[in-house]
C-alpha cells in the first residue's frame, strides 16, 4: 500500500511562487513509440504534480525547495521511472519512454475471484476508505469543442475552479465556483461542406464534472446497483507493484426488468485494489441504449460515443477524486437549404450532419479538509453552466507558475 501512495501521488498542490522550476517532456510506450496518455508526473513521496495530456506531454513546474528530489512518471500497465529532478532539469524537455510491466499476477489469479462479492466489499468500505467530512477541492478545468472533419475548434475555455465537496456518506449536493478562467475567441458558426453556417449548440456544462463523476458517490453507477448491472472479473492489472482488479461491467440482458431494477446506463470497468478495495480508476462508457435516450432528450444532437475515464489518489490517509474526463463524439443536426436552392413546393428545411468532438477534463491540483465552508450563495455556479461563459480573455502569461494541462497540439 505504501509503493500505492508513492506512486500514484499527482497535482494535489497549486504552485504560485516567484522562482519555479519547470520540467517539460513526453512519456513514450518504449515497445512502439506512441505516446502514453494521461500518465501520472510527480514527485515521489511529495503531494505536488501534473498529467500528461492525450499525445503524452507534459509542463511541471515546482517550488526551489523540490531541486533535490526525485520525479516519477508512472501510468497503469507500465513500469514507474524515476529520475532526480536536477538531472530533468538539465534534461529538459525530456522524452520518457516506460516499459511494459511484467510483474507476474499470480498472487491475484490463482485464486476463485466472485466480482459480485468484491463489489458488494467496495461499497461496504467506501465510508472507510474515503472522507465522511467536507472538503474544499481546486483543479484545474479545461472544455472544448471542435468540428472533427476540419479540425477546427469552436470553443476553448479553461478555469482554476473549487468544488465544494459533501462527506462521502452524505446527501448534501457539491458546489462549484470560478477562481479564474480564460477563453479564447473562436468562430461562432460551423462552416460546413455545403459552404453552409449553422450555429455552435450548448454540449458543454463541466465545471461540475468533478461532482457528477464522482463515481464512488453517484447513485447511479452500478456500485450501488447490482440489480441492474453483471460484473466480470477479467485478471489483474498493476500500478507499479501494486496488483488491482480488474472487473467489467454491463447491464443485465432481461427482456423484462423488475421493480428493482432501474435504467442502466453504462458498460466498462473497474479497477480495484486488491488489499484496500479502493476504486483506483473507472473507465466506462454510455451503452448502445442509453445513446438513443440521449437522441430523444436532445433533439438535433445525436451523441454518437461518450467515454468517461476517472482516477482516485490517496491524501492524508483517505482517497480523492483525482482527475476526471469526458469525451463526447456527436452530430449536430440542422435543417437549412442554402440560399436560392430550395426547389419549389420543396420543404423549407433539409437535414445535414455536422461532427463535433467535445473534452472535458479535470485534475485535483489542492485539497483543504480543515474548517471547509460552503460557498457564498453569489459564487456558486449553476450546474447547467458552460465554463465557456464565465471565462475571461485568454492570454500566453494566463497561469504563469500554476500547474495545467497542456494543451495538445494543433
Amino acid at each position: 500500500m505504501k509503493t500505492l501512495l508513492l506512486i500514484i501521488l499527482m497535482g494535489w498542490c497549486t504552485f504560485s511562487y516567484a522562482q519555479t522550476i519547470t520540467i517539460e517532456g513526453r512519456v513514450l510506450d518504449v515497445s512502439n513509440n506512441q505516446p502514453v496518455p494521461f500518465a501520472g508526473v510527480g514527485i515521489v513521496g511529495k503531494s505536488v504534480g501534473t498529467v500528461a495530456n492525450e499525445q503524452g506531454r507534459f509542463s511541471l513546474k515546482l517550488s526551489q525547495q523540490y531541486a533535490s528530489e526525485v520525479l516519477i512518471i508512472n501510468c497503469m500497465g507500465f513500469e514507474s521511472y524515476q529520475i532526480p529532478v536536477k538531472a530533468a532539469i538539465q534534461s529538459s524537455p525530456l522524452e520518457i519512454k516506460l516499459n511494459v510491466n511484467a510483474i507476474r499476477l499470480k498472487e491475484v489469479v490463482v485464486k476463485p475471484i466472485n466480482p459480485t462479492k468484491i463489489i458488494y466489499q467496495v461499497v461496504a468500505l467506501i465510508p472507510q476508505n474515503y472522507d465522511q467530512n467536507p472538503s474544499i477541492i481546486e483543479g484545474f478545468y479545461r472544455e472544448s469543442v471542435k468540428q472533427a472533419q476540419v479540425n477546427q475548434y469552436f470553443a476553448f475555455s479553461e478555469g482554476v475552479i473549487q468544488l465544494y465537496k459533501s462527506g462521502v456518506d452524505t446527501n448534501i449536493p457539491d458546489q462549484a465556483r470560478m477562481i479564474k478562467g480564460r477563453k479564447k475567441e473562436l468562430p461562432t458558426l460551423i462552416v460546413t461542406a455545403q459552404n453552409d453556417t449553422c450555429p455552435i449548440p450548448s454540449i458543454t456544462n463541466g465545471p461540475y464534472l468533478g461532482y457528477f463523476l464522482d463515481v464512488v458517490r453517484a447513485r447511479d453507477f452500478p456500485l450501488y446497483d447490482l440489480n441492474s448491472y453483471t460484473f466480470e472479473y477479467d485478471g489483474a492489472q498493476t500500478i507499479g507493484n501494486t496488483f488491482l482488479y480488474k472487473i467489467n461491467f454491463k447491464n443485465n440482458s432481461v427482456t423484462k426488468r423488475s421493480a428493482n431494477q432501474r435504467f442502466a446506463a453504462y458498460k466498462g470497468t473497474l479497477y480495484i485494489e486488491t488489499e484496500s478495495l479502493v476504486v483506483v480508476k473507472a473507465e466506462y462508457e454510455l451503452n448502445d441504449a442509453a445513446l438513443r435516450q440521449y437522441e430523444l432528450s436532445y433533439p438535433g444532437i445525436r451523441l454518437k460515443h461518450r467515454k468517461y475515464i476517472i482516477n482516485y489518489a490517496p491524501f492524508e490517509g483517505k482517497w480523492y477524486l483525482h482527475d476526471a474526463r469526458v469525451v463526447n463524439d456527436f452530430e449536430y443536426e440542422y435543417f437549412v437549404w442554402p440560399k436560392g436552392t430550395r426547389p419549389k413546393n420543396a420543404p423549407k428545411r433539409i437535414e445535414v450532419g455536422v461532427g463535433l468532438h467535445n473534452q472535458m477534463a479535470f485534475v485535483t491540483t489542492h485539497i483543504s479538509n480543515r474548517n471547509v465552508q460552503k460557498f457564498p450563495l453569489n459564487q456558486i455556479l449553476r450546474i447547467d453552466t458552460s465554463f465557456s461563459e464565465q471565462s475571461m480573455t485568454f492570454d500566453d502569461d494566463f497561469w504563469k507558475d500554476f500547474n495545467i494541462i497542456e494543451e495538445e497540439e494543433n
